[in-house]
């Protein structure tokens, strides 16, 4: 065989053809979770004061945020997906922002692991998973013995609760 034709290797750390970039997340209870890069807007460390709290509001919307001068809706992730709620006890507060087309919001997660890669076809279907979730996802994987949700950022952003 001609080595001039054999691909290079792809860099370590380098997404493979087959491969999408994912955010990866942690969730109350220690749920795993990751969001698709190309909804991610940004992610950031919000300091607990700078939440203003709106009344009569769902209870997964946390309140608003201010973002470079733009003022977001803040939501609890876990809350709205009906696994949990987080305790808002800290300094600050990790917070992922997803966007879909003009529109952005804030998701807090009570943490953010970072990137990883992932190919979408070993996606699987969730089973054992609570009928409120379903709607928001696209899958399930296994990553270290740990079973990662695969969160629709799409659906999530057109959740009912946060048409406000």
């Amino acid at each position: 065989m001609n080595r001039s034709t054999l691909a290079a290797p792809a860099p370590r750390g380098a997404l493979t053809t087959l491969e999408t970039g994912y955010l990866r997340v942690t969730l109350p209870n220690q749920i795993q979770a990751v969001v698709p890069m190309n909804a991610v807007q940004e992610v950031l460390a919000l300091p607990i004061h700078r939440i203003t709290a709106i009344p009569n509001m769902p209870v997964p919307v946390l309140g608003l945020m201010n973002r470079r001068s733009q003022i977001l809706w803040l939501v609890d992730l876990a809350n709205l997906l009906g696994v949990g709620s987080l305790e808002l006890n800290r300094q600050t507060q990790p917070i992922v922002v997803l966007k879909q087309g003009n529109t952005l919001v804030g998701f807090a997660v009570a943490e953010v692991e970072g990137m990883i890669a992932l190919n979408p076809d070993t996606f699987q279907v969730p089973t054992h998973t609570p009928p409120s979730l379903l709607p928001y996802l696209q899958g399930c994987t296994v990553q270290n013995t740990d079973i990662v949700l695969v969160l629709n950022p799409e659906a999530i952003l057109q959740a009912p609760v946060l048409q406000i």
